[in-house]
């Protein structure tokens, strides 16, 4: 027994190893040599889509849209004034008159007596 605590090292991290050869020193940096540090790492570019919120811009789809959107408002509004134009002179709307219904025709089926 007191010749395995002579084997066992100790398990403390504070400890300096007596097999390392640099005696429990961190290693030392090294000077002098013409190697650069690398550089800096550029922060990556914001989505375009961000961008186009950020900054209010409108895509083509979305003009095209306002576009068309604006078209029938105004049409609607003609469509309303014209209503109006109409309602003050006592014009009424037209209404239809549903057609006569016409009698069914006879048909014959396969099933049908013939006599």
């Amino acid at each position: 027994m007191g010749n395995e605590t002579e084997t066992m090292k100790p398990n403390c991290l504070f400890a300096p190893d007596p097999d390392d050869p640099t005696g429990g020193n961190p290693p030392t940096p090294v000077t002098g040599t013409s190697v650069a540090p690398p550089p800096d790492p550029t922060p990556p570019a914001p989505p375009p889509a961000g961008k186009i919120v950020a900054e209010g811009r409108k895509t083509e789809r979305e003009l095209h849209l306002e576009r068309e959107l604006k078209r029938s408002q105004t049409r609607i509004a003609e469509l309303e004034d014209e209503r109006q134009r109409l309602k003050a002179a006592g014009i009424t709307p037209l209404t239809i008159v549903p057609a006569e219904a016409k009698p069914e025709k006879a048909r014959w089926t396969f099933f049908d007596n013939a006599d």
